[in-house]
């Protein structure tokens, strides 16, 4: 047993427990020796510390209204800060899946962080859960949020995987493939097919709906097509690729990740 104060979240990596500790920040608490817990380090967050996750040599501090804290952890003795994302409502509760970073965030739903440059977090989605989310954990490609007002919400997430498999294709049909890789940065490929001679066009938008630019737009004979898409002057976050050939139209998300 160790007495933290107000212990209100807690991530264990290695050798060491992490806790979110309220008006204390975040201690580290060694626990080799689950009998004789010692606190090695701390940082205060300068707010109400809830939650914590740890994920290689970052904490990533769910800091009430004072947002998503990013701690650098690798020498615990001596952690410092490195990034801050405000989110906008009272961060409650977080969860780590690679470079990205899942904030429950009150009323404002979960918040998808990227963090693959710890002193440049970028918001790359959000699901609105409806009252207000406390907690979230992430496994595979869901998010499993706890919403103090409608219970648990469970969330398929495109941003939570890469997709790294190519479609395949079947012969005499329309189709638009998922672009691959996805997520890219900054180059990624479009594959479509059309069974007959059609006016094509494939655009992409933005997630308000504003065209970026047309890949494609002219007439094309039956087969498969493969367009080459580069993002390098656009920002970190979501896209949508739309084909229309004659009457067929399909519209499918991508993510740029910088």
């Amino acid at each position: 047993f160790y007495d933290t104060g107000a212990a209100f979240g807690v991530a264990v990596s290695g050798s060491y427990a992490y806790v979110a500790d309220w008006y204390a920040g975040l201690r580290i608490i060694d626990v080799s020796r689950p009998t004789s817990p010692q606190e090695v380090g701390f940082y205060n967050t300068s707010g109400n510390a809830l939650g914590v996750a740890v994920s290689g040599s970052y904490a990533y501090v769910a800091n009430w209204a004072d947002g998503l804290r990013i701690i650098d952890v690798s020498t615990p003795s001596s952690p410092v800060e490195v990034g801050f994302f405000d989110t906008g409502d009272f961060a409650l509760g977080v969860a780590a899946n690679g470079d990205l970073v899942y904030v429950a965030n009150g009323g404002n739903g979960l918040r998808i962080i990227d963090v693959s440059t710890p002193s440049n977090p970028i918001e790359v989605g959000f699901y609105d859960t409806g009252v207000g989310a406390w907690g979230v954990a992430v496994i595979g490609s869901y998010s499993y949020v706890a919403d103090d007002g409608d219970g648990i919400y469970i969330i398929q997430n495109d941003l939570l995987v890469g997709i790294n498999e190519e479609t395949s294709f079947s012969p005499g049909s329309f189709l638009l493939a998922q672009n691959y890789p996805n997520p890219f940065n900054p180059t990624t490929t479009i594959k479509f097919q059309i069974p007959e001679l059609s006016f094509v066009t494939l655009k992409v938008y933005d997630v308000l709906g504003s065209e970026i630019t047309t890949l494609v737009s002219e007439e094309k004979t039956m087969g498969r097509y493969e367009v080459e898409f580069n993002a390098i002057t656009l920002p970190s976050g979501i896209y949508f690729y739309r084909l229309q050939a004659g009457d067929f139209v399909e519209t499918k998300k991508m993510m740029l990740l910088k």
